[in-house]
């Protein structure tokens, strides 16, 4: 038996994953994120649109490498626009509201849950 330390991944306990929400269509965000992201023959890439209080903000473009999925592509669109939320921090306080809209209910379903640990899905969380 070997003394050398143990690795562990970071597993969130079930009770830290957070919780997804459909969009409450009565209530006003202040900040609405729209996500897509493709594979085509051209190439695959991400895209992001950043409204703040109903006023585009922020319109981001990412390329990426030939061998990633679609999935990939989406899923990078959501955690480089929640990158670049958080770095909003003269936004902060209770007024700060955000929804974020994505087709890809794989990518939501993969944060909601805990026995996923790729990459982009626990940066995600």
């Amino acid at each position: 038996m070997s003394d050398a330390p143990k690795y562990y991944r970071k597993c969130y306990h079930p009770a830290e994953v957070i919780e997804i929400k459909e969009k409450c269509e009565k209530r006003d965000y202040m900040i609405e994120v729209y996500t897509d992201g493709s594979k085509s023959t051209s190439g695959v890439g991400s895209g992001i649109e950043i409204f703040i209080d109903k006023h585009l903000t922020f319109q981001l473009k990412y390329k990426l490498a030939e061998r990633c999925s679609n999935n990939h592509a989406e899923q990078l669109a959501i955690a480089k626009a929640l990158e670049k939320i958080q770095d909003l921090s003269h936004l902060q306080g209770n007024h700060r509201s955000v929804a974020v809209h994505t087709d890809s209910r794989i990518t939501l379903d993969a944060i909601a849950n805990p026995r996923k640990h790729q990459s982009l899905v626990k940066e995600m969380r």
